[in-house]
């Protein structure tokens, strides 16, 4: 199919994303496209669906003026709690002791209203966004974000960057060695993630077995930027644990990330 019209018309400025229902599978809003100054990358990230790619459009000189206007005056508003968030609620430490995770070392609250377990999403230290799994297993949709940002979630200290799909993973990772666990909160590769993955020196990517594909994928384009990336072929999704799986992670940190200055 070709995605060229479709793209066309999005009438996209430099650094804008539009996020909508797939042209090609029809996924209810799986489908982004974000342009740079380089073109337009475009990706749907439902697995069953292999639609990406890049679209170029010339920049002009207005996109120059916007881009230069934007970059003055980015930042990221602070995220105001809503009433119904607690940081203490039974339901949230039972629901986060199944990953072995503890609230008093991973910043999370309560939704009491939609009953949701949220992941604090911070810059410079300051809450910006927020993403929120539901607690009840048949509660849709599994996922929400409270806040229009593109700023990923990350836990940990480590200089060694684990590259993986959501907050629970990122969080247990983010509790081992030398490690810090970094969300893209979806299967995408934006282009403010390159940004954020700056500060580390070695990145392990590690997407869920389902999402090899883009695990590759996300693995090629990294190395574009950095020089050391390492794509991590799982059995299970980080947040379970599985030996196998975090016996490797542990011999890749110890291989890759006691040698970080």
């Amino acid at each position: 199919m070709n995605l060229k019209p479709f793209i066309d018309q999005l009438d996209l400025g430099i650094d804008e994303t539009y996020r909508g229902d797939c042209p090609v599978c029809q996924g209810k809003n799986t489908f982004t496209a974000t342009r740079s100054v380089g073109g337009i990358i475009f990706n749907c990230y439902k697995n069953s669906c292999e639609i990406s790619g890049k679209s170029a459009r010339s920049i002009t000189l207005e996109d120059i003026t916007a881009l230069r206007s934007s970059k003055d005056n980015r930042g990221y508003a602070v995220l105001h709690e809503p009433d119904h968030w607690t940081r203490a609620h039974p339901k949230l430490y039972s629901w986060l002791s199944n990953y072995g995770l503890s609230p008093h070392r991973v910043d999370t609250r309560y939704d009491v209203k939609e009953d949701r377990a949220v992941f604090l999403i911070k810059k410079d230290r300051k809450v910006v966004d927020a993403a929120g799994r539901c607690v009840a297993r048949n509660q849709t949709p599994k996922w929400k974000r409270y806040a229009d940002t593109s700023v990923p979630y990350t836990h940990g200290d480590g200089n060694l960057a684990v590259v993986v799909e959501d907050c629970i993973s990122a969080s247990v990772v983010g509790e081992m060695e030398n490690i810090t666990g970094f969300a893209l909160l979806g299967t995408n590769l934006l282009d403010e993630h390159i940004d954020f993955l700056k500060p580390y020196s070695r990145i392990v990517v590690a997407l869920d077995p389902d999402a090899r594909k883009k695990t590759l994928k996300i693995t090629s384009e990294l190395r574009s930027y950095f020089p050391y990336v390492y794509a991590m072929n799982l059995h299970d999704d980080l947040k379970y644990k599985l030996p196998l799986d975090i016996n490797h992670l542990r011999k890749i940190t110890n291989e890759y990330g006691t040698s970080i200055n």
